[in-house]
């Protein structure tokens, strides 16, 4: 039986969080950060960590045990030595899909949503780390989705869009932005800073942005027109006014995963995302929006998933 006051030291801490899918790759210094700011907890045999439609409370490290993860009731999943739960509700304010319990008596490493949303204040490196992380895993979901079916992803388009007759000024720019998510809840001076730092582009129909395959340094916001993005695995996406084309490759670190042709007038606002992630350092609740919105995709994506796998009929016996 587990001692309720085992004691987990920081090297066997760090440890553990680097078997962790979202956490293993973190810089050493960033890691022991993390590490310092997680605690012990022992769950007996049956004892909830996490319910289904509540709060998420705690993101928790399994060190020791096994979970049971559900929903309505029915055994999803388990949850053993290695693995995260909890993060991605945590991060997008959204309740938890599941019931999480200890199946027997579990240790795990509790960073609870407070000293959480601390840590990514306190330590960017970390918050651009998870954005990476995310950001990565959104691709990889995206591209799982059947072809021909709607994504779930929560709505980006902008209630009202500026005139694309002439360039935008700084005014109509933060405008624009306070419409987009993640921008929405961004202060004034946020949006400004952002608003500055992005450039206005236009193209014309037939233009090319980009190439699958390209390296992805670059972010365009569409504030008019359309872009037709296709990949050769059968990813296709008309992008209208408020899509943040190239973000999640660019913020993933990985090559683009779809060409984009412009297909109607294109008016945009462009960065490095060097760029955008030094405005983000500046602005934690931008950055902290940022990363609520990327979650939100993430979740929504793996609940798409879920379902699609669900609905596939069973392969035919040999």
């Amino acid at each position: 039986m587990l001692a309720d006051d085992r004691i987990v030291g920081s090297v066997e801490r760090v440890f553990h969080l680097k078997k962790a899918p979202m956490t293993g790759t973190l810089p050493p210094h960033l890691l022991a950060a993390l590490a310092e700011a997680t605690r012990p907890r022992v769950f007996r045999k049956g004892e909830m960590l996490m319910r289904e439609g509540e709060r998420v409370a705690a993101n928790h490290f399994v060190i020791e045990g096994r979970l049971a993860l559900s929903r309505g009731g029915r055994l999803l999943d388990r949850a053993e030595p290695g693995a995260a739960i909890g993060a991605l509700g945590i991060l997008a304010n959204t309740p938890s899909p599941i019931d999480a319990s200890a199946e027997i008596d579990t240790l795990t490493l509790e960073l609870d949503a407070d000293t959480c949303f601390d840590l990514l204040e306190d330590h960017f490196g970390i918050l651009r780390h998870f954005l990476r992380e995310i950001t990565a895993r959104i691709i990889e979901g995206w591209r799982r989705v059947a072809p021909g079916t709607p994504t779930a992803l929560p709505r980006i388009v902008p209630r009202a869009v500026p005139q694309a007759t002439r360039d935008l000024d700084l005014v109509e720019r933060m405008f624009y932005l306070r419409q987009v998510a993640p921008f929405g809840q961004s202060s004034i001076d946020a949006l400004a800073e952002m608003a500055r730092a992005l450039h206005e582009v236009h193209f014309e129909p037939g233009a090319r942005l980009w190439s699958e395959g390209e390296d992805a340094r670059h972010v365009v916001l569409v504030v008019a027109g359309s872009v037709e993005c296709a990949s050769r695995d059968g990813f296709l996406l008309d992008a209208g006014p408020g899509a943040p084309l190239g973000s999640l490759e660019s913020m993933a670190g990985v090559p683009r995963w779809y060409t984009a042709d412009v297909t109607a007038p294109l008016t945009g606002l462009s960065a490095e995302i060097e760029v955008l992630f030094d405005v983000l350092e500046d602005n934690s609740d931008m950055a902290l929006s940022q990363l609520r919105t990327m979650s939100e995709w993430l979740l929504a994506l793996t609940q798409q998933l879920a379902e699609q796998s669900l609905a596939e009929p069973e392969p035919a016996p040999a």
